[in-house]
């Protein structure tokens, strides 16, 4: 006896398409976890290899990739903030890690005594990012 309509219960499409259509799905599904598992392993190696600057505060340790941490910008230019003590990780050039203690005259060096002894002989160094360390 023939009826209208497909000769097998479940659905009107032959064989060939639905099998077609599952395997366009699983293609489709595969492309997108790849992708996914791509970007994440990226982001894991960005953030082992990337420059992060850690302040200590009083509160404890803050990490963040924030330049104004240890640079102001004011009329004259570009200067080191008074008092900072920052650690920068893993830098860009070298790939160590590079702790900066900043004095309360803006310079990157210990405290220096306000009054000179006779005996100290001082020297100021100006230059670009050489005079750096």
């Amino acid at each position: 006896m023939k009826f209208n309509g497909p000769s097998k219960p479940g659905g009107s499409e032959p064989q060939g398409r639905r099998s077609r259509g599952r395997l366009i799905g699983r293609f489709l599904g595969g492309t997108v976890v790849s992708i996914l598992v791509v970007l994440c392993l990226f982001e894991a190696w960005f953030r082992a290899h990337s420059t992060r600057v850690v302040v200590a505060g009083a509160s404890g340790p803050f990490i963040g990739s924030d330049p104004d941490l240890l640079i102001r910008y004011t009329s004259k230019g570009r200067r080191l903030v008074p008092g900072a003590h920052v650690r920068i990780l893993k830098h860009q050039l070298s790939g160590l890690d590079i702790d900066m203690q900043i004095n309360s005259l803006g310079f990157r060096a210990r405290e220096l005594a306000s009054p000179k002894n006779p005996e100290e002989f001082r020297v100021l160094v100006l230059g670009d990012s050489i005079t750096w360390g």
